[in-house]
């Protein structure tokens, strides 16, 4: 319940902040942009770069949001009244992930509907749909280390290490290969080499567990860091 209510006051503070707008728009930017242009050939690579440079604006954004938010007093507040930081943190992921999923859903129907149905060879809606949102995770695990280093740094140093790191971890998930490595960004690579893929089905979900895992594990670090800071 209280997850809930802090969650509700996060994505509050999104809405009136703006941030929520630029969340859902940095997403959706590459579905938009490949069904305007639907004359670009290329357009799961397009969707798989904008997905990926959206991660690493909206790490730095996440990381600047719990900075901000341990500076401006708002989660000593929550915490004398006796709401755990690792509730924070899951709120504040969660306040996070609701517009991304929305958004990489949409992006990823745009995708599928400009594009991806036409592909050689043909790629079916369940392995499509497991690979695109195998590369959504990806940006949810991007932005919760964003989280990680908004616990344990002033906003602007977070924010640009944020960036810095997201990038590093974003690059290489983009220019995975057909045979992708265990990197939880790897969805971004198996959008761009869609046709390519031998197994896209296995490798979709296989990359969505691993991306999983990876921010349960961020969650974690994030909550520690979280317990060991002065709010």
């Amino acid at each position: 319940m209280r997850t809930t209510t802090v969650t509700g006051l996060a994505l509050r503070e999104l809405w009136i902040s703006f941030r929520l707008l630029v969340l859902l728009g940095a997403v959706l930017a590459g579905g938009i942009a490949g069904a305007l242009l639907p004359e670009l050939a290329l357009y799961p690579s397009l969707l798989a770069i904008g997905l990926a440079a959206a991660s690493v604006l909206l790490a730095g954004m996440a990381a600047r949001t719990m900075a901000r938010e341990r500076g401006r007093g708002m989660m000593a507040w929550l915490a004398v009244r006796g709401v755990p930081r690792s509730v924070m943190v899951i709120a504040w992921l969660g306040a996070f992930a609701f517009p991304i999923v929305l958004g990489g859903a949409g992006a990823g129907v745009l995708g599928w509907l400009s594009a991806a149905v036409q592909l050689p060879p043909p790629i079916d809606p369940l392995s499509y749909g497991a690979i695109a949102a195998s590369a959504v995770a990806g940006v949810v695990v991007v932005v919760t280390l964003g989280f990680v280093l908004g616990a344990i740094l002033r906003p602007v140093p977070a924010a640009l290490l944020a960036i810095l790191l997201a990038a590093a971890i974003a690059a290489p998930g983009l220019l995975a290969l057909s045979n992708p490595p265990w990197l939880p960004t790897a969805g971004f690579g198996l959008l761009v080499n869609l046709s390519a893929l031998e197994r896209p089905l296995a490798d979709g979900l296989r990359t969505l567990g691993l991306a999983v895992a990876a921010i349960a594990v961020l969650i974690v670090l994030a909550g520690f860091f979280l317990e060991a800071t002065d709010l």
